[in-house]
């Protein structure tokens, strides 16, 4: 049961994919400040229980809370509540991921690709997401490549690039 110190809880997820079962019953509770690891073999289920935690997969069953936001599916045949992709959309904001192709925009520069979510997301100020977001990029080495394109950065330039995006 969380506790006032659990900042991401999962209760009974349930994930299959054509009938054939993923994540069963998943439960995990996660403290402010705590470090967690997702480890196992490839195709074990750890990108897919990802993509439940911010809302990119719809749960089949069980509930998922993040700071003040919940998400729950009682079964699969029930249809998601009618705020769920309210909750799911303002999940977003509170959940960052780098995916293993990074997916960087290749028509933006990486200034633009760091900016892009809070200024369309979340509304964000277009001065102070561009101050937040060539600090992050300096935090992750890459200020003197913020007017470059994700072509012109190496994969691990690309990789921090995506690391300052979901920060």
């Amino acid at each position: 049961m969380p506790n006032h110190n659990t900042v991401v809880s999962v209760n009974g997820l349930h994930k299959s994919f054509h009938h054939n079962p993923v994540l069963k019953g998943v439960d995990l509770q996660i403290a402010a400040r705590e470090l967690t690891v997702l480890i196992g073999p490839s195709g074990c289920g750890k990108s897919t229980f990802l993509r439940c935690l911010n809302g990119l997969e719809l749960l089949d069953e069980g509930r998922i809370t993040i700071g003040e936001i919940t998400l729950e599916r009682a079964h699969k045949s029930a249809a998601p509540g009618k705020d769920f992709h309210a909750k799911t959309r303002a999940l977003r904001t509170q959940v960052g991921m780098v995916f293993q192709s990074f997916n960087l925009f290749p028509h933006l520069t990486v200034l633009e690709n760091v900016t892009i979510a809070p200024k369309v997301v979340k509304g964000a100020d277009e001065a102070l997401t561009k101050k937040k977001a060539l600090d992050l990029l300096n935090k992750v080495g890459l200020s003197t490549h913020a007017h470059h394109y994700p072509s012109q950065l190496s994969g691990g330039q690309q990789q921090r690039a995506a690391i300052a995006r979901a920060l």
